[in-house]
C-alpha cells in the first residue's frame, strides 16, 4: 500500500475522532457569509462535504482545484429559498477544460433579501421593504501538477448593496487535490483528497463605519468510491475550521445505480441533509433537502454538459496534426520523387544522346528506383542495353572476331526482338563464319566461350553460343547436348521465379513478387505467360492498395468516434509520451527529420503501439534517406532505409528502395560504405 493511500485512510479514520469533540452545536449560516451555501444540490444533499467531491462546475465554490477533474464544458444552475419567499439564492457556474492548459471556471452567486423593515431610534417604521443584495463572482483556474496532484485558485469579487449604500471587496481561495486509484479487483476503486483555504485574501465590505470581512476558512476532505457491480457508493468526509467559528465535521453518502440514479444523505455538522439525483446523457438534475431551525429548505440544481471531452479534443487535435503531416509529407515525398525522376531521366537522356550507354543505363535505373512503372525509363534502359551490346558487337566485328560479335548481336535481339539492324549483323557474322576456312576452330572457340558462360550460370548467353556452334556444325553432339541442358536450366529458373512470385503474391508481398517475374523475363523476355502473370500481380497490388486505403480510412473514423483504450502506462508517462509524440510530429511537418526521428524513436522504444508512431518513424527514416540519396550519399541512405525496414518489415516501398540502392552501391565506382 502506498504512503498516499495510507494518508487517505488515516485521515478517514482518525480525523472524526480528533475534531468531532470540538464541534459545537448550532447552524453557522447566520454568522458567516451566506455564500457558504455553495452552488450545487448534490453537495448540499451530502452534508456539503464537498472539499474532495468533484462532480460538476459547482466545485468552484468548494475547492477550485477540483476543476481539473472535469472533462467537458458544463453549466450548473442552482436555486433555493433560504428563509422565506423573499430570500432567494441563485448560482450559475461554468467550467471549460482546456486541452493542454488546465481548466478555467466562472461562477456567479447571488442572494436577494427583501421585505426588511427600517425603523428610527424611536422604533418608528420608516420602510417595510428595504432590499439587501449580495453578489459573489468567482474566476477559477485549476491544473494538474503531477499524475495524482492538482492545484487551483479562485479570484473572487464580492459586492453588497443595502439601503442605498454599496461596496465591493476582493478575495482569493487556494486549493489542492490528490487522487489515488486502487488497482486490481478491489471493490474500493479510488480515494480523493482535498485541501482548500478559502479567503486567503479576505474580501472586505464597508457599508457604514465598520468594515466587515468574510473570514478565512480551512477545510480538509476525503472521499472514497466503491463499486459493487452496478451500484456505485461515494463516501465523503470534511473537516472544516472557519476563522471565527468552531470546527465542523460534515459527512455525506451517495448510492447510485448504473451511475445514473442516485439517493443521498448526510450530516452538515448537526443538520441532516438528504436528496436525490438523476443523469441522462449530458444532463443532471439534483435535489437536496435540509431541516433547519428557521424553516425547511429545498435546493435544486441543473447541470448541462456539452461539447467534446478533453480526451476527444486531444484525439481530434492529434488526428488533425497527423492529417496535416500526412498531407505535407506525402506532397513533399511526391515532389521529391518527381524531381529525382526528372533529374535522372534528364541526365540519362543526355548521356544516351552522347552514346554513353553504361552511365545512361545507370541513370535510367535510378529513375526506376522512384517509379518502377516509368515508361520512358523502362524503354530507354532497354535501348541503352541494346546499343551497348550493338556497339560491342561492332567493335568485335571490326576486329574480325565474328564469333564474339555474333554473340553480342544475338544478345541485342533479346532486348529488341526482330530488330532489323541486329538481324542484318547476325546474318553478316554467319556469312563471315561460313566463308571462313577455319570452321572447326571457330566452332571450338564458340564451344569454349559457351562452356565458360554455362559454368558461370549465364545460361542465356551460353545457349546463344551453343546455337551459333550448331549453325556452323549442325551435327555437333557436344553443342546439341549442352543446348538441351541450357534450355532445361533456363526453364527450371523461370519456373522457380514464377513459383516464388506466386508464393510472395499469396503472402501479400507484391513488390518482391514482381521482382521475381522481372527476373524470369530476363530469361524469357517475351514470354506471354510471364507477362500475363506480371500484369495480374500488378492489378492485384493496385486492388490491395485501394482496399488498404479504405481500411485505413475506416480505422481513422473508428478512432475519431471511439474512446481511447485504457492506457497500460501511468497517466504521467502517457502525458510525457503524448508530449514527445506531438513535438516529433511538429518537427516532421517542419522538415526537421533529425528531431522527428529522435522524438519518434523515444516514443517507439517505450511503446511501439503508441498512436501511429511506427508509421511516422518509418516515414521519417524513409524521407531522410531520400535526402541523403539526392546528395549521392548512397551508403548512408541505405543504412537509414534498413532502419526503416526494422520498424516496418513489410513496407513495400522501403524494400524496393533498398533493392535498387544495393544495385547502385554495386555499380557506382568509388562508392564506399556499409553495404550489408
Amino acid at each position: 500500500m502506498t504512503s498516499q493511500r495510507v494518508l487517505f485512510l488515516g485521515i478517514l479514520v482518525t480525523a472524526p475522532l480528533l475534531f468531532a469533540p470540538r464541534a459545537l452545536a448550532g447552524d453557522y449560516y447566520g454568522t458567516e457569509s451566506p455564500f457558504v451555501v455553495g452552488a450545487g444540490a448534490r453537495a448540499s444533499a451530502m452534508g456539503v462535504a464537498s472539499t474532495a467531491l468533484f462532480s460538476d462546475a459547482s466545485v468552484l465554490a468548494y475547492n477550485p482545484a477540483g476543476l481539473s477533474f472535469l472533462e467537458r464544458d458544463e453549466f450548473v444552475f442552482y436555486r433555493t429559498v433560504l428563509f422565506d419567499s423573499q430570500s432567494l439564492y441563485h448560482a450559475l457556474s461554468y467550467a471549460h477544460p482546456l486541452v493542454d492548459f488546465g481548466t478555467i471556471g466562472l461562477s456567479l452567486l447571488r442572494l436577494d433579501v427583501g421585505g426588511i423593515e427600517q425603523r428610527d431610534g424611536n422604533n418608528e417604521l420608516l420602510s417595510s421593504d428595504l432590499k439587501n443584495a449580495q453578489t459573489r463572482l468567482l474566476f477559477g483556474y485549476a491544473t494538474t501538477l503531477t499524475q495524482r496532484l492538482s492545484a487551483g485558485f479562485n479570484l473572487k469579487v464580492d459586492h453588497q448593496s443595502f439601503a442605498g449604500k454599496s461596496d465591493t471587496g476582493v478575495g482569493l481561495d487556494l486549493g489542492v487535490t490528490s487522487t489515488q486509484r486502487v488497482p486490481g479487483n478491489s471493490i474500493v476503486k479510488a480515494f480523493n483528497g482535498g485541501l482548500v483555504i478559502q479567503n486567503v485574501l479576505e474580501p472586505k465590505i464597508k457599508l457604514q463605519d465598520v468594515e466587515v470581512a468574510d473570514p478565512m476558512r480551512i477545510a480538509l476532505g476525503v472521499s472514497m468510491l466503491t463499486v459493487l457491480r452496478n451500484v456505485y457508493l461515494v463516501t465523503s468526509v470534511d473537516f472544516e475550521h472557519p476563522r471565527f467559528s468552531p470546527f465542523q465535521v460534515r459527512v455525506g453518502q451517495e448510492v447510485s445505480y448504473l451511475n445514473r440514479y442516485s439517493i443521498r444523505g448526510g450530516m452538515d455538522h448537526e443538520t441532516p441533509t438528504m436528496g436525490f439525483g438523476a443523469r441522462w446523457k449530458g444532463i443532471s438534475f439534483d435535489y437536496a433537502y435540509r431541516s433547519q431551525d428557521l424553516d425547511q429548505n429545498h435546493r435544486f440544481s441543473l447541470a448541462v454538459r456539452f461539447g467534446a471531452s478533453v480526451s476527444d479534443r486531444k484525439l481530434a487535435t492529434r488526428t488533425t496534426l497527423e492529417r496535416e503531416v500526412d498531407t505535407t509529407i506525402n506532397s513533399r515525398m511526391a515532389d521529391f520523387e518527381q524531381r529525382q525522376i526528372a533529374r535522372a531521366i534528364h541526365e540519362a537522356d543526355s548521356l544516351f544522346a552522347a552514346e554513353q550507354y553504361d552511365p545512361a543505363l545507370h541513370r535510367y535505373e535510378a529513375a526506376l528506383l522512384w517509379d518502377p512503372e516509368n515508361e520512358h525509363a523502362k524503354l530507354y534502359s532497354i535501348k541503352s542495353r541494346y546499343w551497348k551490346v550493338m556497339r560491342n558487337g561492332g567493335e568485335a566485328f571490326e576486329k574480325s572476331d565474328y564469333v564474339q560479335a555474333l554473340l553480342y548481336y544475338r544478345r541485342a535481339l533479346d532486348y529488341i526482338p526482330a530488330d532489323s539492324a541486329a538481324v542484318a549483323m547476325v546474318e553478316r557474322c554467319n556469312q563471315k563464319i561460313s566463308a571462313s576456312q577455319r570452321a572447326a576452330e571457330i566452332t571450338r572457340q564458340l564451344l569454349r566461350q559457351a562452356i565458360d558462360l554455362y559454368d558461370n550460370r549465364q545460361y542465356l548467353e551460353a545457349l546463344a553460343g551453343f546455337e551459333e556452334a550448331l549453325n556452323i556444325d549442325p551435327t555437333n553432339e557436344f553443342a546439341l547436348e549442352f543446348r538441351v541442358r541450357c534450355v532445361a536450366n533456363i526453364d527450371k529458373l523461370v519456373k522457380e521465379h514464377k513459383r516464388r512470385a506466386e508464393r510472395l503474391t499469396n503472402q501479400g508481398d507484391y513488390g518482391a513478387a514482381i521482382g521475381e517475374l522481372e527476373n524470369a523475363l530476363s530469361y524469357r523476355p517475351n514470354d506471354a505467360t510471364i507477362l500475363s502473370q506480371l500484369e495480374t500481380i500488378r492489378s492485384e497490388r493496385e486492388e490491395h492498395e485501394r482496399e488498404m486505403e479504405v481500411l485505413r480510412q475506416q480505422q481513422a473514423q473508428v478512432v475519431e468516434t471511439s474512446p481511447e483504450p485504457e492506457p497500460v502506462l501511468s497517466l504521467e508517462d502517457q502525458k510525457e509520451l503524448d508530449r514527445k509524440y506531438s513535438e516529433a510530429m511538429k518537427s516532421f511537418k517542419a522538415g526537421d527529420f533529425d528531431d522527428a526521428i529522435q522524438g519518434f524513436q523515444q516514443v517507439w522504444t517505450v511503446n511501439s503501439e503508441f498512436h501511429n508512431v511506427s508509421e511516422y518513424l518509418t516515414k521519417a527514416y524513409l524521407f531522410k534517406g531520400m535526402r541523403l540519396y539526392s546528395r549521392e550519399q548512397y551508403a548512408d541512405a541505405a543504412r537509414l532505409w534498413r532502419q526503416a525496414l526494422g520498424i516496418d518489415p513489410d513496407n513495400e516501398k522501403v524494400k524496393r528502395y533498398l533493392a535498387k540502392i544495393s544495385e547502385e552501391l554495386r555499380k557506382v565506382p568509388g562508392v564506399v560504405g556499409d553495404q550489408d
